[in-house]
């Protein structure tokens, strides 16, 4: 037996190699096929299941990539099933070289290349003899790949997230030639107000979706509220305080909804809708002063002199009336005012 353990990788993840090849006397039948069987795990530990080009090669130097190089061959297409593959060395496709017995007169390097990608370093190739067994194989029942209690480091979750925050790498232990399932292992979950990293970001109490937030608005004038659209926040930040939105004017902060003063002068954004509501709402009552003829006397009706003034803009209030007649005439306005709105 000739044991051969590497990292490779597959389709970019890092992949686990253990190579068991099987020889009977292999130097005194050198022109036979040697059986080359193996197990492959990705970088969780899960057994691969896939199709992939094996590429073996005998080397007689462990580095030089030049003259060492005696012998290639192809195996395409070489089927992973639970981790485990088996293929003959000196079945393949010649690339390289001739296989035969005098590949053996020297120390030999065995180089494997896993679906375009070398592996390293080389592993010599060393004789077992047929009378002994190799421990290994002694211990392992057919179809199994690991012994009882074995343990190895496993994560079912992204890999991004392994280790980080609240998440934590679990433990498979090997039972009747089988690893179990992935215990102790922490996963990520929805993000949740508590003081730690559920989903394993890197930041604690911070995601587009969070349990138990608030919404807070961006509220640059300070006066409690905000613009925007709302973001789902654990605690007000800087730039997010204010938890009422629909400011129409977050320059001034005399604007905002729910304002009840009145004021004679633009808001910085030049508008008098200082209550966000839409409209404008006046200080006076938007109306002309009157004076109606009754019968035998006029009626007054209060308000400004006509035309009606704008906010902030100034008139008169009509006084009362003057009565000639049956004609009715207001009264010049003496005081002046100027209409605030809101």
């Amino acid at each position: 037996m000739i044991s051969i353990s590497k990292w490779i990788r597959l389709g970019g993840v890092p992949v686990f190699a253990v190579v068991l090849l099987f020889s009977q006397s292999i130097f005194a039948e050198a022109t036979k096929s040697i059986h080359y069987q193996g197990y492959l795990a990705d970088s969780t530990n899960l057994p691969v299941d896939a199709t992939l080009d094996i590429v073996i090669s005998l080397y007689s130097d462990p580095i030089d990539e030049g003259s060492s190089l005696h012998y290639s061959e192809t195996h395409s297409a070489v089927t992973i099933s639970q981790g485990r593959f088996s293929l003959f060395i000196g079945d393949g496709d010649p690339t390289a070289g001739v296989y035969g017995e005098g590949l053996f007169t020297e120390q030999i390097w065995v180089g494997i290349n896993i679906n375009g990608e070398t592996l390293s370093p080389r592993t010599r190739l060393a004789n077992t003899p047929y009378s002994l067994q190799a421990i290994a194989a002694q211990q392992f029942a057919s179809g199994s790949i690991c012994l009882a209690g074995d343990l190895i480091i496993c994560y079912e979750g992204d890999s991004g997230t392994r280790n980080i925050g609240a998440c934590q790498e679990g433990t498979r232990t090997c039972s009747s030639g089988a690893f179990g399932a992935c215990d102790g292992q922490v996963l990520p979950t929805i993000e949740t107000c508590n003081g730690v990293d559920d989903d394993c970001e890197g930041t604690a109490d911070v995601g587009t979706t969070i349990i138990g937030c608030t919404d807070y608005f961006v509220d640059n004038d300070q006066d409690g509220a905000g613009i925007g659209s709302a973001t789902c926040l654990c605690a007000s930040q800087a730039g997010n305080a204010a938890s009422v939105g629909g400011d129409c004017d977050d320059s001034d902060p005399q604007v905002y909804p729910g304002q009840t003063n009145f004021f004679t002068v633009a808001s910085a954004g030049g508008t008098f809708d200082y209550n966000c509501s839409g409209t404008i709402e006046t200080g006076f009552p938007a109306v002309v002063a009157t004076c109606t003829y009754n019968g035998s006397s006029c009626d007054f009706g209060s308000g400004f002199l006509a035309p009606l003034p704008g906010c902030g803009e100034g008139s008169l209030f009509g006084l009362g009336c003057s009565q000639s007649g049956s004609t009715c005439t207001v009264t010049t306005g003496v005081l002046g005012g100027t209409q605030s709105c809101q």
